[in-house]
C-alpha cells in the first residue's frame, strides 16, 4: 500500500482505488512537481534515485516508481538513460548535496524520497536512518 493511499486511508480522504504512490500524491505536490525546471527535475531524480539506494538493493517496485516519476516529469531521453544508469549505479555522493535543494521544493524532495522508500512496502532501517538524516539537514539549512 503507497505511502499516499496510507494518509488518505487515516486522515479519511474517501476511496483511493490506485494506491501507487504517483497516483495518490497530494495536489499541492502534483502542482509543484510541475514548476520544476530541468535541472530541478534532474537534482530530484538524483535524490530520489539515492533514497532507493539507501538499503543498498534498488527493488522492483522502488525502480518502477523512479521511472514513472521520470515520466510524469516529461524528462527528455536523455535524462531517462542518465535516471536508469543511477539505478544500476548510485549518483556519486556528491551530486546528491542537501544545499541543491531549493528551500521551495525541500517538502517536495523528502515526500518523494518517502515515496520511494516506502515504494516496496518495507522500510528498511537503513532507509530510515538516511531518510532522517535528509530530513535533519534540509531543517537545519533553513535555520
Amino acid at each position: 500500500m503507497g505511502i499516499w493511499f496510507t494518509l488518505a486511508a487515516i486522515h479519511g480522504l474517501g476511496d483511493v482505488t490506485d494506491t501507487s504512490p504517483l497516483a495518490n500524491r497530494p495536489k499541492f505536490l502534483e502542482q509543484m512537481i510541475m514548476t520544476l525546471n530541468r535541472s530541478e527535475q534532474m537534482t530530484l531524480m538524483r535524490f530520489v534515485c539515492n533514497a532507493a539506494w539507501g538499503d543498498v538493493e534498488i527493488q522492483d517496485e522502488e525502480r518502477q516508481h523512479i521511472l514513472k516519476l521520470g515520466e510524469k516529469l516529461g524528462l527528455v531521453e536523455a535524462d531517462i538513460t542518465q535516471v536508469k544508469q543511477w539505478l544500476k549505479s548510485p549518483p556519486p555522493i556528491d551530486s546528491v548535496d542537501p544545499t541543491a535543494i531549493p528551500a521551495r521544493h525541500r517538502d517536495l524532495f523528502i515526500k518523494e524520497m518517502e515515496a520511494i522508500i516506502a515504494a516496496d512496502g518495507v522500510v528498511t532501517e537503513d532507509e530510515g536512518e538516511l531518510l532522517s538524516l535528509m530530513k535533519d539537514l534540509l531543517v537545519w539549512e533553513e535555520e
